[in-house]
């Protein structure tokens, strides 16, 4: 997705909160199967130029809230099979900030979807070589990025759905900057973390050493326009729910920190944009009773 601008000073709007229902304006929950299963409801949430997106997987959406809450936009993916599992979605901007396109990823049937900004399907990619489909994210040009979390890779798609390459991946998050080049963590014993950068061709263009060995299971969630970006991590205690999100500098000094603990059943549950970060509150075992709340957060 293109970089966004996070400053993380005082939030710029108030929460966002979803409420769950078969209505255009609510989203979808299903109850799991079992006791061993988690709930399927919103799997992933962006923030881009004010607005929230949601991917309201139950329906087979993704929906757009303003920054006063009300609807503005529903966009539904075209004949998805009868049963599908939809884990996250990433919005293509033009140099405008402009939504071009969708590309969200079906688990189950192993299929790359992407449409336009009114729900065409521009193409369907088939991922079999794949195991586990988990994250996605896509350039200004098109290029797709697909996180297998089982096989710990990222395989890259060109914009006519051409497979170009995969390459190891750590299951620690990227996100594509505006300038289409790729950022991702890398953990090496010894030294700890470290911010890579690589070019859309694959090619290593900057590694920034950030240490903190101690810290477990980081992820990158955004870049800035002026390099800076929002990584999370579990502290040294070890439970994956309480978690410290940070602020890093293009060169890779931590600038601001906060804590936060992650909710459970969402794949994407931190978007940022705007100047703001936001988490989202939600126990979709509590649903519809509950509702969705996104909350900004503020980092010191």
């Amino acid at each position: 997705m293109a970089a966004m601008v996070f400053a993380f000073t005082s939030p710029a709007f108030t929460n966002w909160e979803l409420s769950f229902g078969k209505e255009d304006q609510r989203v979808g929950v299903a109850a799991p199967m079992n006791e061993q299963d988690a709930p399927d409801g919103p799997a992933s949430y962006r923030v881009v130029n004010g607005n929230l997106w949601v991917l309201d997987s139950v329906k087979g959406r993704v929906i757009c809230f303003t920054g006063d809450n009300k609807l503005s936009q529903t966009v539904i993916f075209p004949t998805l099979k009868s049963e599908f599992i939809l884990s996250d979605f990433a919005l293509q901007l033009s140099s405008a900030g402009e939504v071009q396109a969708i590309v969200t990823i079906d688990t189950r049937a192993k299929e790359i979807v992407v449409v336009d900004a009114t729900g065409k399907e521009l193409r369907r990619i088939k991922a079999d070589a794949m195991t586990q489909l988990d994250e996605v994210d896509i350039d200004g040009e098109g290029r797709i990025y697909v996180g297998d979390y089982a096989a710990g890779s990222v395989s890259v798609f060109a914009a006519d759905g051409q497979m170009q390459r995969s390459f190891p991946w750590q299951v620690s998050g990227f996100v594509t900057d505006q300038q289409n080049n790729l950022h991702m963590l890398d953990y090496k014993e010894g030294s700890g973390h470290a911010l890579v950068t690589l070019a859309a061709d694959g090619k290593e263009i900057a590694r920034h050493e950030l240490g903190m060995p101690e810290m477990q299971n980081p992820r990158i969630w955004s870049v800035s326009a002026n390099g800076e970006r929002l990584v999370s991590m579990v502290p040294p205690s070890g439970n994956p729910s309480a978690q410290i999100l940070c602020t890093i500098s293009a060169d890779g000094k931590v600038k601001a920190k906060a804590d936060f603990t992650n909710p459970y059943y969402i794949n994407r549950y931190l978007a940022a944009g705007d100047g703001n970060a936001w988490l989202v509150k939600a126990d979709y075992l509590k649903a519809p009773a509950q509702p969705v709340i996104i909350e900004p957060l503020n980092l010191k």
